[in-house]
């Protein structure tokens, strides 16, 4: 026992110098700073996700881009302080709601892109003069402000409220102006494929009765030509809406709406067609130009004045389009060839 206590001791004793390089080493490359680092994102091709029974092929390719996002360890943070294209944001101020949970989170983000698909496609398929059929629309709680006056669930899909059927929020709305505070609505919801009954509670916040929940809208279809998108499990939100959109209407129609280019865009897409601004537009343009894209397409005002600007900040050789519309970007596409 003593011979082994002091094999152990000489060992630290010859190797105490190297034993501390390591330990400083792993400390610097494991402990996480309360920051997040951003930097130019990459692409993903979007022909990759889009497959239809009958379709047409492109030259070129339409990708959206993402932003990359770390969790800032001691030698990111150093490098980021001298590199322009980083950017450091606290992770406070990204704090969620206290009322959010991340399963919460979570299934907000994949409705989102649920939402984005069928949007891209109802446009597209309407744009190209393609067969859509709308069956149906449910109506999805995906936030509760006080989960302690109901007893809904983020996911529920919402059928009746005060045993009428709704719609929208709007409708929501108009029901709970007739009810005082404090009043109990009954609700009734789908969960888990079966109707349960529960409860909200009217309260009053800036004067105005509510009652805390948040509603997104996901429309079901049938298309003609058959279609198939697939995304990964890790993919989600709404900001790939517009090139989805363009992807599905290259596919559905004869010409080759890429003219042989590698486009990269990123936009949200509404149920009408209106292409939205997105956050991090800086970082998926730096993604678009270290990919070696020939086109990036942007939502108009400040999503297309932030590229510009850095365009011409980094003399980048790429073009850059602003768009308000799926259409918008189709024709502008199209004039890219003349």
């Amino acid at each position: 026992m003593l011979y082994m206590r002091d094999k152990i001791k000489e060992f630290f004793k010859e190797n105490y110098k190297i034993l501390l390089v390591y330990l400083v080493v792993l400390f610097l490359f494991t402990y996480k700073l309360p920051y997040y680092i951003h930097t130019g994102g990459g692409i993903i091709n979007t022909n990759d996700k889009v497959k239809i029974e009958t379709e047409y092929k492109s030259d070129g390719k339409f990708n959206f881009a993402y932003v990359e996002s770390r969790n800032a360890i001691i030698p990111l943070y150093l490098i980021a302080q001298f590199n322009d294209n980083w950017d450091i944001e606290k992770i406070s101020n990204l704090k969620v709601d206290e009322n959010d949970t991340v399963k919460d989170i979570n299934f907000r983000d994949k409705l989102d892109l649920d939402i984005s698909i069928a949007n891209a496609t109802i446009n597209a398929y309407k744009l190209a003069g393609k067969e859509v059929n709308i069956k149906s629309i449910d109506n999805y709680i995906v936030y509760l402000k006080d989960k302690e006056k109901t007893n809904l669930q983020v996911g529920d899909i919402l059928l009746k409220v005060d045993g009428k059927s709704v719609n929208n929020l709007d409708e929501v709305r108009d029901i709970v102006k007739t009810k005082n505070i404090n009043d109990e609505i009954p609700v009734i919801v789908k969960r888990d494929n079966k109707e349960k009954e529960c409860y909200v509670t009217v309260f009053s916040e800036d004067n105005e009765k509510m009652i805390g929940v948040s509603i997104m809208s996901l429309t079901n279809f049938e298309t003609e030509p058959e279609l198939d998108v697939k995304f990964s499990k890790n993919e989600s939100g709404p900001s790939g809406g517009l090139m989805l959109g363009l992807t599905i209407y290259d596919k559905l129609t004869e010409d080759d709406l890429t003219n042989g280019l590698n486009i990269v865009g990123s936009g949200t897409l509404d149920s009408v067609g209106n292409v939205g601004a997105i956050g991090g537009v800086k970082y998926k343009l730096q993604g678009a130009v270290k990919n070696k894209a020939d086109v990036f397409i942007a939502a108009n005002e400040e999503n297309y004045d932030e590229c510009m600007k850095l365009k011409k900040e980094k003399n980048y050789d790429i073009e850059i389009i602003g768009v308000d519309t799926l259409e918008d970007a189709i024709n502008k596409l199209k004039d890219l060839k003349k």
